[in-house]
Formats: C-alpha cells, structure tokens, sequence
C-alpha cells in the first residue's frame, strides 16, 4: 500500500482555492439577498462550509464580498437588460426594464441598499451610470419615438419612480412578497400615453 506523502500539488490547492470562492460567493448572494448589506459574514462561512479565516483570505473586508456579489449581480441584470431592451415593440422593452429593474432588486437586498446614500461606493454609481443608465434612456427614447411615453417624462424620471418603487420592496417584500408589482402597474398606467 502506498501512501501521498509532501504537500499537495499547487493545481489541486488552487481548484480548492478555487472552489471555496465560488462557494463563498454563492452564500454571500443567499444571504445579501435575504438581508442586504447586514447579513453576517460568519453565517455566509457557514453556509460555505468555510472557516472565516478562509472567508478573509479570498476577501479581505465586508465591502470586498459585497462588491464581489454586486458584479455577478449586476452583470446579470445589465445582460438581461439589454435583452428585454432589444425587443421590438418599445413600450413593452420599457416596461419590461422597469419590471427586470424591480425584480432584480426583490431578489437581490443588497442591490437595492448599495445604491443609497449610506452603503453606496463610486464604484456602483459607475457601473450603474455605464451599463445600466444607457439602456434605461435608449428604452426611454424608443418608448417616446413610439408615441407610447407620455410627453415630457425623462429616464431620470423613471429612475426616481424605480427607486420609489424600491422603497416598496424593502418596506413589504417579507411579509407581502411581490406587492411592488402593484404598485409598478400603477406607474405604469400612468406613465402610458
């Protein structure tokens, strides 16, 4: 019988490595979903089945496991964005960035609190201003073009009414889940020509 003896090969630390991260980022979404920037980064090692120690060694604060999150998140967002956004018929593309918006920040807690004054880092507002604010005015004007926006709202405008909305979301969202659909079907209604 022979036995491995000496440390593990780099290739197998590193897939380990590797592997802990992406565990790691995959508690740190669950958990910031469920409780935004507050959930506790001891509870997010537990889920990964890491120690904290681990934890740190990939990230080295609460704010680099947030940014962290907030790529993925993002990246999917602005993805899916830019598909609904795509789609022929221009009120629809709009309303359906609004509803994307919306969701995303439902399922995501701390999407919602990175974009307030006391969690937000330049960083966001970038990302937000370079991948997300684009869409939302090439929507805006498309929906305007159409005839189907009324007159005179801007993409600032449909930003404000989005964050409003996503006022909704951390006031209800866990103990009447989905009412921000409601109230974004108001908007909505409104917004209409």
């Amino acid at each position: 019988m022979s036995s491995v003896e000496g440390p593990l090969p780099k290739r197998l630390l590193r897939r380990d490595a590797a592997d802990n991260r992406a565990r790691l980022l995959e508690a740190a979404e669950t958990v910031f979903a469920q409780r935004g920037a507050n959930g506790d980064v001891r509870e997010i090692a537990r889920l990964a089945g890491v120690s904290t120690g681990t934890l740190y060694r990939h990230f080295p604060s609460k704010r680099a496991l947030i940014d962290a999150v907030m790529a993925d998140v993002i990246d999917h967002w602005v993805t899916e964005s830019v598909r609904i956004a795509r789609g022929e018929d221009a009120w629809a593309a709009l309303h359906g960035f609004m509803e994307e918006t919306l969701r995303q920040q439902a399922a995501h807690r701390v999407l919602l609190q990175t974009f307030r004054a006391d969690h937000a880092i330049a960083s966001e507002h970038d990302i937000y201003r370079h991948s997300i604010e684009p869409v939302l005015v090439d929507v805006v004007a498309r929906a305007h073009a159409a005839g189907a926006l009324r007159d005179g709202v801007t993409a600032d405008d449909v930003a404000l009414l989005l964050l409003a909305l996503g006022r909704t979301i951390e006031l209800f969202e866990d103990t009447a889940p989905g009412t921000w659909r409601r109230g974004l079907e108001l908007v909505v209604q409104g917004l209409q020509r």
